[in-house]
């Protein structure tokens, strides 16, 4: 499993507190280990701005235009937004090497709408569900189809995708006692709490489309 990189920032100070006591306040010794760690400092600080400028999801503007020079994907338009276009190029670099197998798949998914978890569900025939649980679904419509084209150039050809984004903390639950946990529970009766009328049976039926009780998957759709 990968770390993630920690950017150092007090090479110089570290290098001369490593110095022994006898030497510890020699002027002399210290500027020239200043000097040295200064020159660790910088070369610390230029990888990680070209880390952080070569990276796919924190590039923006010309450093995105640069990855996608070195991924030989253009924009669609100068006007295409940094977040359509990392879209594309998040599902390039993810295909690179690779032929559609359901771990390429649910890696690539995982990377463009940034989720937590991703399940992958194969039905018969060539039809394959992807559902990822993000903390917020803030996907505008062109990015909905920017995501769903570079899906289907990441999937087997042949496939059909169905792409379903779910919020991850916000389940339908049903309690036996109405909003038990102040997260919104539908009440635990016959018919779940869904009525055409608000509380018609006098069971806490909610109104439709008031959006209590959690929240169904989102289908994305082009």
């Amino acid at each position: 499993m990968g770390q993630d990189i920690v950017k150092i920032d007090t090479h110089v100070a570290d290098a001369q507190a490593r110095l022994p006591d006898h030497v510890s306040r020699a002027a002399n010794l210290l500027k020239l280990v200043e000097l040295f760690g200064e020159r660790f400092q910088g070369l610390e600080n230029d990888l990680d701005l070209l880390l952080n400028q070569m990276s796919i999801s924190s590039a923006v503007g010309v450093q995105l235009d640069i990855i996608g020079t070195i991924l030989n994907l253009d924009r669609i338009s100068d006007a295409e937004p940094d977040d359509e276009y990392r879209i594309r190029l998040l599902g390039v670099a993810s295909s690179l090497a690779k032929s559609g197998e359901p771990e390429t798949v649910i890696e690539a998914y995982l990377l463009i709408t940034e989720a937590s978890v991703v399940w992958l569900t194969e039905y018969q025939p060539a039809t394959v569900e992807l559902d990822a649980f993000v903390s917020a679904d803030d996907f505008t419509a062109a990015e909905d189809a920017s995501i769903f084209n570079t899906m289907q150039t990441i999937i087997a050809g042949g496939v059909q995708q169905m792409l379903l984004v779910a919020l991850e903390d916000y389940a339908f639950i049903w309690g036996d006692v109405i909003n038990v946990n102040a997260s919104g529970d539908l009440p635990a009766d016959g018919d779940h709490g869904f009525g055409d009328v608000a509380n018609a049976d006098a069971n806490g039926d909610i109104t439709p489309g008031a959006g209590q009780g959690g929240s169904f998957a989102r289908l994305l759709e082009v």
